[in-house]
């Protein structure tokens, strides 16, 4: 009986640390739940207006079908998430509660996934051009060689085929990244922010109509993203915490890089995450990471040219540009490019956290796809903001924002900083 009684004890404290918050933990005032508001509402509204264009605003068993109640069942939710588990006050539920939460909206959203991509998968080439892709690297063949089975070219840069490698390799296509990137980035976020944090981020990132659209159809823009928080935030840590194993923060700076050569649209983020190392660690620390990063980068988006010029630059390349400038606005790319990369330097001024490195990056991304949008003024606004080009890339800034959202911002270590000397100083 007393062995019986030992093993649900430590079951029960395996069970409560799993489901612990991290220390120091986030917790959201009035601007994050109007951040979060705007994020589900900017990642609703836009999809219904796209669906309804091809007429198919039914066929996702959508929750709501009209543009008021989606904003109100986007506001419910953000106060939801605000009052029950980044509230500091009491009506913050406890850590085991939130667990089983967090659990069901994971599984959600992977079943979600697997339940219609079916049906939705085989009206996309997203996956086909990964695997076509993956698949030529493999014959060590020029990867723009080929066109996916619509006839497009193929827009991933060599990165996105090298992370669609292993799944190629182990089961000759891309149907589980999908499900392996939502539970690890559901695992990592558990660990490295604690369960509230988590199930919110996954709550922001399960619940939108975007991702229940998006990941349906094997849309690989928000893996980008998550891509690039993972390493980047790997790459970060280890510098901060073992700064001797120069070896591992080298290794996975050239994942970092891999990252960034997915698509070119994730090349701005750098600058804020720059920002931060040099802030945090120095330009000597920093340039270990951020050296090897350049490296792969630099080698990736240039070696396609020495394989086959022509094919790389009517892919990747001419897709990027035509993105950025398929409008009857004169220097469209010029003013995108522009409006982008002042929102990322002005955003990054302010940079003080991980945090604070992906809220730049989801406002950078976010500017990037409204600047788009309003060079198609003469579609309308609603037909303007739920093109193709906007809606596709809305999981990047969607990713960034709800990760930026569950980490601890400057204010929150700060704060927790003054409580453990506060309590040095009583325990004296």
């Amino acid at each position: 009986m007393t062995k019986v009684t030992t093993a649900i004890e430590h079951l029960r404290a395996a069970f409560a640390d799993l489901f612990a918050d991290r220390v120091p933990a986030r917790t959201w005032r009035l601007p994050e739940f109007l951040a979060c508001t705007v994020m589900l509402v900017a990642s609703t509204v836009p999809i219904i207006w796209f669906l309804r264009n091809l007429h198919l605003e039914n066929e996702l068993a959508m929750v709501t079908t009209t543009i008021k109640s989606a904003i109100i069942v986007s506001f419910l939710l953000a106060a939801l998430i605000w009052l029950l588990l980044m509230s500091p006050t009491r009506l913050r539920l406890p850590g085991p509660v939130v667990g089983l939460l967090f659990i069901e909206v994971v599984i959600f959203t992977v079943a979600w996934y697997a339940w219609y991509v079916p049906k939705w998968g085989p009206w996309s080439d997203n996956a086909d051009a990964l695997e076509r892709g993956a698949t030529q690297i493999l014959r060590l063949s020029d990867p723009y060689a080929v066109v996916t089975k619509f006839g497009g070219t193929l827009s991933p840069m060599l990165g996105g085929f090298l992370l669609a490698l292993p799944f190629v390799v182990l089961f000759g296509n891309v149907f589980f990244q999908t499900i392996v990137w939502v539970l690890g980035g559901a695992i990592a976020l558990l660990k490295s922010v604690g369960v509230h944090g988590a199930c919110a981020a996954s709550m922001i990132f399960g619940l939108t109509l975007w991702t229940r659209l998006a990941t349906p159809s094997q849309s690989d823009n928000w893996i980008t993203a998550a891509g690039v928080v993972a390493t980047a935030g790997w790459g970060y840590l280890v510098t901060r915490k073992h700064p001797e194993r120069r070896w591992l923060i080298i290794a996975v700076g050239a994942l970092y890089g891999c990252c960034l050569t997915y698509r070119f649209i994730m090349w701005p983020t750098v600058l804020p995450l720059l920002v931060l190392f040099v802030r945090t660690f120095k330009w000597r620390r920093t340039l270990v990471f951020m050296v090897p990063a350049a490296v792969v980068t630099v080698g990736l988006t240039l070696l396609p040219l020495a394989i086959n010029a022509k094919n790389y630059l009517n892919g990747p390349v001419a897709m990027g540009l035509i993105k950025a400038t398929r409008s009857s606005v004169p220097f469209s790319g010029v003013i995108v490019s522009t409006i982008t990369i002042a929102t990322f330097a002005l955003a990054s001024a302010r940079v003080r956290s991980l945090s604070g490195v992906w809220g730049a990056s989801a406002l950078g991304m976010a500017a990037m796809l409204l600047s788009v949008a309003a060079t198609k003024y003469e579609l309308g606004f609603t037909t303007a903001v739920s093109t193709y080009d906007t809606v596709a890339f809305t999981g990047t800034w969607l990713v960034f924002g709800a990760v930026s959202l569950a980490l601890p911002t400057a204010r929150d270590i700060a704060n927790h900083q003054s409580a453990r000397r506060a309590a040095g100083l009583r325990g004296r």
